[in-house]
């Protein structure tokens, strides 16, 4: 019973949350349902089940998927941290906001899981990108709650996101190697070993240190 009213309130807690970013909480549903399925079904339409309509899946999942994966995390911390009023935040003494985030961030992944299965639907050997999307987006949501509560500035967490996804796009796309995770092929088993599998562990390990750094965050505006 006890249980059941916490996970009410938490997904009473993630409604407001995201009612409190404003607009912002419709891009990714955009991005995710409207401007990647078309863009996919362009490609789809332009060359088939080649190659090239594989690295074009590659290209638009790689790119936009673990960024915008993080959207709704990064815009809500932005409220938690920063926004006038916070305070609200803390009331009743809650300042631990992982499960909140962690819901958040499973709505985000269920909107990604339908996209991907349409892209299975179109190209069937892609199934294995979803070990490493799932990877990849893990361990972005672990960085954003890490240095978030790390750096006490979303600001700073956002650019540390951008610089990272530039990182792979310029260092990657020809030589993939950990931490890194883009290339125009589809990932093979070994990867998984070595990048994938890692960057999922990685990813759990800096949510315990936000968790921990969450706990000792004393001050809000």
């Amino acid at each position: 019973m006890h249980t059941e009213k916490d996970m009410r309130l938490s997904i009473y807690s993630v409604k407001y949350y995201l009612k409190s970013i404003g607009g912002l909480r419709f891009v990714p549903l955009v991005i995710f349902n409207l401007i990647l399925p078309v863009l996919i079904f362009i490609g789809y339409r332009k060359y088939g089940t080649s190659e090239l309509f594989e690295m074009e899946l590659l290209d638009l999942t790689q790119y936009f998927l673990p960024l915008f994966s993080v959207w709704w995390t990064v815009f809500v911390l932005r409220e938690y941290l920063e926004a006038d009023g916070n305070e609200l935040f803390y009331i009743g003494g809650k300042r631990i906001i992982v499960k909140e985030l962690g819901l958040i961030f499973l709505v985000a992944m269920l909107n990604i899981a339908l996209l991907v299965a349409v892209c299975v639907a179109l190209l069937p050997s892609f199934i294995i990108e979803s070990v490493r999307i799932i990877s990849v987006c893990l361990f972005y949501f672990g960085l954003t709650y890490c240095m978030a509560f790390l750096l006490k500035s979303v600001t700073m967490t956002l650019l540390t996101l951008i610089l990272y996804t530039l990182l792979n796009f310029t260092l990657s796309f020809n030589n993939m190697f950990f931490p890194l995770y883009m290339s125009r092929q589809l990932i093979e088993i070994s990867e998984l070993l070595t990048i994938c599998f890692p960057l999922f562990a990685l990813g759990l390990l800096l949510i315990l240190v936000g968790l921990r750094l969450n706990k000792r965050f004393l001050s809000y505006n």
